[in-house]
């Protein structure tokens, strides 16, 4: 009986031991399939070779293909993803690019240029919010790389965060203050925020960085135009024009300096040049379209718009530049069309759902627009914006517990964003909490300090509790800073009335009605003040 035990004993014992060598054997096994031969290795660096020769030579297509084969051996080389997304920005197909450095991220979460590469393949669709994303992340695990503070000041910039903007090209200079490009662009940055000869001195150094930079030349002559100073504005705009005679950037990128100047409107008699030599580009119409966007001629860029779409009816942001553009019409319904082709054409961009949310919101239809704001936020979680979006939707319902929620969320998500400060206030404002939204509005005032509609939302809070000279206060900063703005006046005409300053009620009933308010509204509106 005890031999038996033994002899069982043995073989439970051998089991044990050939059962573990045949997991080893399967192991080592499972290693020499993943292992790439050296054949295959001398292959994927030979399409290396000829990629990188090939995107020298902008041969972007035949890159590609090199790509894809070395992907073929081997699909787990985050450096072959990296080169392919690159000959994808080559080829301007950016979702594409995305998609492949989504891989480089997870193949390799350290690989910062994987990062900083997103974030322009972002920027050039135009999300510049997730382009913040990717620059955050790759700053991260890189602080001392003055580009990337540079390229994520841009994406800002094109935010109008200009103040978070200005914040992040400082530290680039902190860091390399020898790159001109730089303080051109913090200029610019400046200048948005009204702080022109700030700007002009950037412009000045980086003139001083690189005599052939026009940009800046062009820029510092907008600057001195602002200051109404003509003369010195013209020299430096013709030292501009012969620096770079054939630069039509100057027009479409610098915003409402240039519109001042008028110079986009010589932008568009070019567009209408270069049409009428080559009536089948899309780009010329594309470009015209924009340009008379920032000149607020909405219809003619509807009409380009258009045009550009008959020739490429498959470019989703055609739809939604030509649904913006009927949006500022106010024609709602033909924008809603629009923004639905752009959700057929690409259903995972975040923009169209957003903008129909709006849009909805607009036409009264509150219940539908908070349900694209749920998809828009299910694709795009981190966007503060859509969560004020929502946010105010709430509010419009009367939902102001919910819209309160939702601005928590946007300033959890980004502190420095002032607009979700004033929201805020404002839906504490409409339940009474008067202490609260002066905290809020102090905030945003203190992020933006020339927001003419957080001091004029300070103001009827003020209003609310008791504070009538402080009120007064901030209606008149509202108006220094938002002067085309009926809503100042409005509120200023209204207490005015309740402290007998007729002659100054008059005069603000004038200029709200100058600017679209309705006379006999704000009339009836000053009555019922006074009978409060």
């Amino acid at each position: 009986m005890r031999s038996l035990i033994l002899n069982y004993s043995a073989r439970v014992s051998l089991i044990h031991i050939y059962s573990g060598m045949f997991i080893l054997i399967m192991f080592l096994t499972l290693i020499a399939c993943n292992k790439l031969t050296s054949k295959q290795l001398a292959q994927i660096e030979q399409h290396k070779i000829i990629a990188t020769q090939y995107m020298i030579d902008r041969k972007y297509q035949n890159a590609l293909d090199e790509y894809n084969s070395a992907i073929d051996i081997d699909g787990v080389n985050h450096e072959l993803y990296f080169g392919r997304s690159k000959a994808f920005i080559g080829l301007k197909a950016y979702r594409q690019s995305i998609k492949d450095l989504e891989e480089v991220n997870k193949l390799e979460p350290g690989y910062i240029e994987g990062y900083s590469l997103k974030g322009f393949a972002h920027v050039s669709l135009g999300e510049y919010r997730e382009a913040v994303r990717s620059y955050n992340r790759a700053i991260d695990s890189q602080t001392n790389d003055p580009k990337l503070f540079n390229n994520r000041a841009n994406a800002y910039a094109k935010l109008k965060e200009y103040y978070k903007a200005v914040e992040d090209y400082n530290k680039s200079i902190e860091l390399d203050a020898t790159n001109s490009r730089v303080f051109t662009n913090r200029g610019i940055a400046l200048g948005q925020i009204g702080s022109v000869r700030e700007a002009i001195r950037d412009f000045a150094e980086a003139i001083h960085l690189d005599p052939e930079n026009a940009s800046a030349y062009f820029n510092r002559g907008a600057a001195y135009s602002r200051l109404g100073e003509f003369e010195v504005a013209f020299r430096h705009l013709e030292e501009a024009v012969r620096l770079d005679p054939d630069n039509k950037a100057f027009v479409l990128d610098a915003g409402d300096q240039y519109t001042e100047l008028g110079l986009l409107r010589q932008s568009v008699a070019a567009y209408d040049l270069a049409i009428e030599q080559d009536i089948s580009s899309p780009q010329n119409y594309i470009d015209r379209a924009d340009a008379n966007y920032k000149l607020g001629k909405y219809q003619q860029a509807i009409d380009d718009y258009t045009i550009a779409i008959g020739l490429l009816p498959e470019l989703a942001k055609l739809y939604l530049a030509r649904g913006a553009s009927y949006h500022e019409l106010q024609q709602f319904e033909k924008a809603i069309e629009d923004y639905d082709m752009v959700m057929d054409l690409e259903p995972d961009d975040h923009r169209s759902y957003s903008k129909m949310g709006i849009a909805l919101m607009l036409i009264g239809d509150i219940n539908k627009s908070l349900q694209f704001f749920d998809i828009a936020i299910d694709l795009s979680p981190e966007d503060p914006n859509l969560f004020v979006d929502r946010g105010t939707s709430f509010s419009r319902k009367g939902d102001l517990s919910s819209s309160i929620l939702d601005f928590d969320k946007a300033i959890d998500i980004d502190p420095k964003f002032s607009r979700a400060w004033v929201d805020r206030g404002i839906s504490y404002s409409k339940l009474g909490e008067f202490e609260r939204a002066l905290f809020d509005f102090d905030e945003a005032i203190r992020l933006e300090p020339t927001d003419g509609r957080a001091f004029a939302n300070r103001g009827i809070a003020n209003l609310g509790m008791g504070n009538l000279e402080s009120a007064l206060t901030d209606y008149d900063k509202s108006i220094k800073f938002n002067p085309y703005h009926p809503l100042g006046y409005v509120n200023r005409a209204i207490l005015n009335s309740l402290l007998g300053s007729h002659t100054e009620v008059l005069k603000d009933i004038d200029k709200a009605e100058e600017f679209g308010y309705d006379r006999d509204l704000l009339l009836s509106q000053i009555e019922e003040a006074k009978l409060r």
